[in-house]
């Protein structure tokens, strides 16, 4: 048995692969652009993490300092 397609249906399953490859090429791109909107929410809350971190640790610092001097001032007392 031979399968003889005419020109037309082969000129329509063409079309049909071209727009199903279209469809796939839009939605690797919206994966992409989720991919990237998620890097950069990630990275925008790493940059206030970072910067939270040097701030409680300046803070630390000089909470830790104050209480030195103040049991180094409450030992100078007796």
């Amino acid at each position: 048995m031979v399968l003889f397609h005419s020109r037309s249906s082969v000129i329509f399953l063409l079309q049909e692969l071209f727009l199903i490859l279209q469809v796939f090429r839009a939605l690797l791109r919206f994966l992409l652009f989720l991919k990237l909107y998620f890097y950069n929410y990630l990275y925008r809350h790493l940059l206030f993490l970072r910067f939270l971190a040097s701030y409680l640790d300046k803070v630390y610092q000089n909470v830790f300092f104050v209480i030195t001097l103040f049991v180094s001032l409450f030992l100078d007392l007796f």
